[in-house]
């Protein structure tokens, strides 16, 4: 799944909105909620003078609205979501394509954005990217969804200016990784603190989840890195590196996903103005690609080379893990890299 950032849908900004409502400035006509309440708030808000907030009470709630589309045409939905929740749920973009005119019967297939996770200081952007619809659809449920870790963990989300546009242009490709690529030679050298794990989990740490050494299955060298979740939580394996503002960087790694207990497998930047990595990052990108489907051998996942920001000094490179459930799953790492212009 190709999620860009922001600008990338700058082409289509004078495209029709076909969402009713989509800022909430009338509250929450045109919407539903499903798994919680559904209500509109004065602040925090994105821009305008009101919000929506779900206050999820069920494993997975969500906002929605059904929207009519053509067979074959291009879509994006996008939007900007809040949550300060001591319970940290997690927060994703959906549109479930309908056979028939109003969404009713069985759904032919979805597209989702990537997961917010972490507690954020202010709003932050969501898109499912350029989606296609299927050649039997003339109906979409779009939605935005909160995933609670258990009943008794309740979680306030905010959502404002939503938008679900046709678009016309065609979006911009991007490369699709080999098995075995190799980085740019612009970018490097190598940031990081043991890559490959050879050296244990010395120099990174895990987020919610049990982050140790293993000997098999490697993708090269004789260790890689095994992460076990426990909970329903969104898990990370994380490391901080001191970087230059406006260098171009590049974060990539092989990962193992096998197991039927962990839902999706992506990578993520976040640069922060600050080298203690503290506070609200600055701007966060995701790899070109989620791992979801289970594949018993490594895969290849990359950012691509990004720029980051003029007053970035530090970035956080994270392996970011959605389980299923509670169930106790199990998903591998090695060989990453972080490569670009060391601090100086």
């Amino acid at each position: 799944m190709t999620i860009p950032i922001p600008a990338t849908i700058l082409h289509a900004e004078d495209a029709i909105n076909l969402l009713q409502n989509p800022t909430f400035e009338d509250g929450t006509t045109g919407w539903q909620g499903y798994g919680g309440t559904l209500t509109y708030t004065n602040n925090p808000v994105h821009t305008g003078s009101r919000a929506a907030v779900l206050i999820a009470n069920e494993a997975e709630a969500y906002i929605f609205q059904t929207v009519h589309v053509l067979a074959g045409h291009t879509y994006i939905f996008s939007g900007w979501t809040y949550q300060n929740d001591l319970y940290e749920p997690i927060i994703f973009l959906r549109i479930s394509w309908y056979g028939s005119e109003n969404g009713a019967g069985g759904e032919i297939s979805q597209n989702d954005s990537l997961g917010l996770v972490y507690k954020l200081s202010n709003y932050s952007f969501l898109t499912t990217d350029h989606c296609i619809a299927p050649a039997n659809a003339h109906s979409a449920i779009v939605k935005g969804i909160v995933k609670i870790a258990a009943p008794n963990q309740p979680a306030s989300v905010y959502f404002d200016d939503m938008t679900f546009i046709e678009t016309i242009t065609a979006p911009t490709s991007t490369p699709t990784p080999t098995p075995t690529p190799t980085p740019s030679s612009t970018c490097a050298p190598d940031l990081l603190t043991n890559p490959g794990f050879e050296e244990g989990i010395t120099g990174w740490q895990s987020y919610r989840g049990n982050l140790s050494q293993v000997a098999s299955p490697v993708h090269d060298g004789n260790f890689a890195a095994a992460l076990i979740t426990e909970s329903f939580d969104t898990k990370l394996v994380h490391q901080l590196i001191n970087i230059q503002g406006n260098g171009t960087y590049c974060f990539s790694g092989y990962v193992w996903k096998n197991d039927p207990g962990i839902e999706r497998v992506h990578l993520e930047v976040w640069f922060y103005d600050n080298p203690e990595g503290d506070g609200s990052y600055l701007f966060r990108y995701p790899s070109t690609e989620e791992l979801i489907s289970d594949v018993a051998s490594y895969r290849f996942l990359s950012t691509g080379e990004r720029t980051a920001p003029s007053n970035a000094r530090s970035a956080r490179v994270n392996a970011i893990v959605v389980p299923h459930s509670a169930t106790p799953a199990t998903v591998y790492f090695d060989d990453f890299s972080f490569v670009g212009p060391a601090f100086s």
